[in-house]
């Protein structure tokens, strides 16, 4: 009796594995036709590395650069502001370090500019 009520639990559960593989393998046919962002897989992946991905762009594309205590700058290309990037995220990390500008005000009181470093 045990055996065959156990026989009954498994066939069952065939069935529904079969059918959920089923149908992943159909949502899996049509996902070439979906554009995923990869800002947005990464940020709804439950990963706090959105930002480092956005560095990573910005320093592939030339933009910026990182000193050897690991600081963020811009190159002259990234003082540039035709040379924004079209997607947000990057936008957004690049935003701040262009309002500190490559030039930051010295604080002596003649009031100079001297070149950030």
């Amino acid at each position: 009796m045990a055996l065959a009520a156990a026989a009954g639990v498994y066939a069952v559960l065939s069935v529904a594995w079969w059918v959920r593989d089923r149908a992943d393998h159909n949502a899996a046919a049509h996902l070439d036709a979906v554009e995923i962002d990869p800002y947005h897989a990464i940020a709804t992946a439950r990963r706090t590395d959105i930002d480092r991905v956005a560095a990573a762009e910005l320093l592939r594309t030339g933009l910026i650069r990182v000193d050897a205590g690991g600081r963020l700058s811009l190159t002259d290309e990234g003082a540039d502001p035709a040379r924004t990037p079209a997607h947000p995220v990057p936008a957004a990390l690049l935003t701040p370090l262009r309002r500190s500008g490559p030039r930051q005000p010295c604080t002596c009181c003649t009031g100079t500019w001297i070149t950030a470093t």
